[in-house]
């Protein structure tokens, strides 16, 4: 059910960060699961407080050496969390233009005329 580790983030959180931390851990919106928080709250104010009172003072807070997500994850549905698939490619096309301009670097020194001749000299 929870593909991250469970804490409440204060800092992407509005009260305790206890949406936001459940948002990430599940893979979800943070707004969505604050849709769901606001309608508890007003169908059933007594439970909400219990709810969130005890996540607030049960839940670790994210430790802040704690690093993002590293890879790319593309929603496939508009509730999850990721990045949408336009903006997928669009980092994809910036990483490989990245690697490109590294790469010519490399091709420029390992085709100049000067690089033979270097290698000559450290095999004596």
């Amino acid at each position: 059910m929870f593909d991250k580790p469970l804490y409440r983030d204060p800092q992407k959180g509005k009260i305790a960060g206890v949406c936001a931390g459940l948002a990430h851990s599940l893979g979800a919106e943070t707004w969505l699961i604050r849709i769901i928080a606001v309608t508890l709250a007003i169908t059933n104010l007594g439970l909400f407080f219990i709810i969130y009172g005890a996540a607030w003072l049960f839940m670790d807070k994210r430790p802040s050496n704690l690093k993002g997500d590293d890879g790319v994850t593309i929603k496939s549905k508009v509730w999850q969390r990721g990045e949408t698939p336009s903006q997928a490619v669009n980092e994809l096309e910036h990483q490989f233009d990245d690697f490109e301009q590294r790469l010519r670097k490399v091709e420029k020194v390992v085709t100049a005329r000067d690089f033979e001749l270097h290698s000559q000299f450290k095999n004596l």
